[in-house]
């Protein structure tokens, strides 16, 4: 049997393969165009691009200009998926086509590892292989498609069948847990930071029933050994943000998630066994829409997305009867498939019960950490459960004859299939939008040189995007998955150097935002006129202010403006200036960076509060080295005077809360320059305000040094 498991296995990923490529159509779609074209499928297709371009996930020189995209901020890893698609770069160079077949490649290894789990279940190969198939094919995939690309499951089996088997007490000592099991452990580690979390869940959880139920801790210490494995394996992936983190402090604007979350990306059950939309059958169909119509007093996002199917919603029933039978009847504890069921019916009342909304998530929301609140992609772990429990099912087909039971599974799998698959949310059809954006970047990048920088308006934040007008989340990377020539602004991560000087320059009138980002190396405008009401779009004005018309896409919704002539005047013209002058017009620009929070004003003040530690950066706009006074008033939160470090290129600083600081600084030409701020103060949470603060600084004010009147002289002079 041995011999033969990587052959069922992949008989079970290729049967997925099948079932999918018929349930899309896949026959009739080209896959160079991505299956997705919005939303977060766009950081997925940017991911496939700079793999593509030589940069891994951690940084990449051709978006965030002025200073490039430092994404330690935003780790989310997905490291195999990002291996997967590193491998697929080596035979094509087209991005949606890594992404569409990383997809795919990921379905059917899903199937070959859930087969593989099933086996070692001891179910016949061919219930096995229809059982991955269908496993791998459920809703929950179509719904995320390469949407979410990081939801891919594969190492779900892998973890799952370890968690059935600590509460089945499998393994006497540490060193009889089979390979797959460290194998599995370090896949979910290396995959989304969800997936990693939710693994931890349920070993934990796993080795908590086990003990129960073998009146040992033996399955816990087993359980933590490998929930610790995953663990480190997370640690090390996320080396490089930790070691970010440690030296610059943690970054405020990412604080974006709040534990009130959780109550809207919970899990919920009346999904589980609800039909998908579109079903095939008309009476599931109605009952789906009726469901639909019902105007339930939440939003639904992600928790429709946790649908099981007809297969898998049968498991799930025949769990709950077992369940409740085993509490009312020793004769349910006693049936032959009570060693499979028991755990598997365990495992999956502990996962709804955490995961639900009003769930036991709340508490880790709460009192531990808001990050994870998308509880809903617990769902595969579930799904698992409930598609072991429906294989039980189909054993009476094990008595067929070979061929029979063969072809009977077979017409199982494919009419799964076909209930499962939600074509219309894995495929939105946007060949013609995609096609229409690529022509206009190619005609663009016949007007300026290779590695142009292009500033794109309006400015959103990344990631924490609130799309302005008709803009839809992420669109801001169209250009730059079309373009193999220029470098864009956007996106770059909030709280960095770029973002924030970006924010700064976007937010100018229209005349000091062109000499800015003119003298800032951009000699390109992108701006998408969909991010404006209407009557509202800038693009006349800066047509006005530049001179010349920009060349327009097709649909009219997006404008580029080659900004050459114009910086070439702008320099002629400010060279001829007389210092002072220039000085003034080119004031040095202060951002506010990392541990600061938004800006707020009041009694004609404005202020920024901070965390602990926090980055104030200087950048002088111009050519030339200037000397300044820069100055700023420090305040804790708890009104007291503490101790302040501030670091810098020429050395550390110390100041106190409640005190103004002032310092010369000799700014270099064009560079920015950074004062990395630490207080050692208290944390004060205030009422109601969902965040921690530690001083505020307010009152700053930089101006050069050279007095005016000195200048004059000096001009008279020359």
């Amino acid at each position: 049997m041995k011999g033969r498991v990587p052959l069922i296995s992949s008989a079970s990923a290729l049967l997925s393969v099948l079932v999918l490529w018929i349930t899309l159509r896949l026959d009739k779609v080209d896959l160079h165009f991505p299956l997705k074209y919005l939303a977060d499928a766009n950081i997925f297709l940017m991911r496939a691009k700079s793999i593509v371009e030589g940069n891994w996930i951690w940084w990449n020189p051709r978006l965030g200009m002025p200073f490039g995209a430092d994404l330690r901020d935003f780790p989310m890893n997905i490291t195999l998926d990002s291996f997967f698609m590193w491998l697929l770069s080596r035979f094509t160079s087209s991005p949606p086509l890594i992404l569409n077949l990383e997809w795919i490649i990921g379905i059917a290894l899903t199937a070959a590892l859930a087969c593989y789990a099933l086996i070692r279940l001891d179910f016949s190969p061919a219930i096995a292989a229809s059982t991955g198939a269908i496993f791998a094919l459920l809703p929950y995939e179509y719904f995320r498609a390469t949407l979410h690309l990081h939801c891919l499951y594969y190492t779900v089996p892998l973890v799952a069948l370890a968690a059935i088997e600590l509460v089945r007490g499998k393994w006497a000592k540490l060193r009889d847990v089979p390979i797959y099991v460290w194998i599995g452990c370090v896949a979910a580690g290396l995959a989304y930071t969800y997936t990693a979390f939710f693994a931890v869940f349920v070993l934990l959880a796993a080795g908590f029933l086990g003990s129960l139920r073998q009146r040992s801790f033996r399955a816990p210490l087993f359980a933590a050994a490998l929930a610790g494995t995953v663990c480190v394996t997370v640690v090390v992936d996320l080396s490089p943000s930790l070691l970010f983190w440690a030296r610059n402090g943690t970054n405020a604007g990412m604080a974006f998630k709040s534990p009130a979350e959780t109550e809207l990306y919970g899990f919920k059950v009346r999904y589980l066994v609800t039909p998908v939309p579109d079903h095939p059958i008309p009476l599931f169909r109605s009952a789906e829409a009726r469901l639909a119509e019902t105007n339930y007093p939440t939003f639904e996002n992600e928790n429709e997305f946790g649908r099981l199917g007809t297969f898998g919603s049968l498991g799930f029933l025949y769990l709950a009867v077992f369940a409740l039978g085993a509490v009312v009847s020793p004769r349910f504890g006693a049936a032959r498939l009570a060693d499979l069921l028991g755990p598997c019916a365990a495992l999956t009342l502990i996962c709804i019960l955490f995961a639900s909304v009003g769930g036991f998530s709340d508490f880790f929301s709460g009192l531990v950490s808001p990050d994870i609140r998308c509880y809903a992609r617990i769902f595969p772990f579930i799904g698992f459960f409930c598609v072991i429990a429906a294989a039980a099912l189909l054993r009476p087909l094990d008595r067929l004859p070979t061929v029979f039971g063969i072809l009977a599974l077979t017409a199982i799998t494919v009419l799964a299939g076909f209930d499962q698959a939600v074509p219309k949310r894995a495929y939105d059809y946007s060949e013609a939008v995609y096609r229409r954006d690529d022509d206009f970047v190619r005609q663009i990048e016949t007007v300026l040189p290779s590695n142009s920088e292009v500033f794109q308006l309006p400015y959103t934040d990344f990631p924490n995007e609130i799309p302005p007008g008709k803009i839809f989340i992420n669109d801001s990377l169209r250009p730059y998955l079309h373009s193999w020539k220029y470098r864009w602004s956007w996106p770059a991560v909030i709280g960095t150097t770029s973002a924030e000087w970006n924010r700064l320059a976007a937010g100018l009138p229209i005349p000091e935002m062109l000499r800015s980002i003119a003298q800032r190396g951009f000699s390109g405008l992108w701006l998408d006129q969909a991010g404006y009401d209407p009557g509202t779009s800038p693009e006349q004005v800066i047509a006005q202010e530049l001179g010349s018309a920009p060349r327009l896409s097709e649909d009219g919704r997006f404008a580029f403006f080659d900004l050459r002539a114009y910086a070439a005047a702008l320099q002629a013209a400010e060279a001829a200036m007389p210092e002072p002058e220039r000085l003034a017009r080119n004031p040095v620009q202060v951002l506010f960076e990392r541990g600061f929070y938004y800006e707020e004003r009041g009694g004609g003040r404005a202020w920024r509060w901070s965390l602990r530690r926090t980055r104030i950066t200087l950048v002088n706009p111009l050519e030339i080295s200037r000397k300044v006074t820069f100055s700023m008033h420090i305040q804790a939160a708890d009104g007291k005077p503490h101790p302040v470090r501030i670091s810098h290129a020429e050395g550390i600083d110390q100041a106190a809360t409640g005190t103004t600081y002032t310092r010369t600084f000799n700014l270099p030409p064009s560079r920015p320059v950074s004062l990395d701020l630490i207080c050692d103060c208290p944390a004060v949470r205030p009422a109601g305000a969902g965040r921690v603060i530690y001083f505020f600084v307010s009152d700053v004010d930089v101006h050069d040094l050279r007095p005016k009147a000195v200048a004059q002289v000096a001009d008279a002079c020359d």
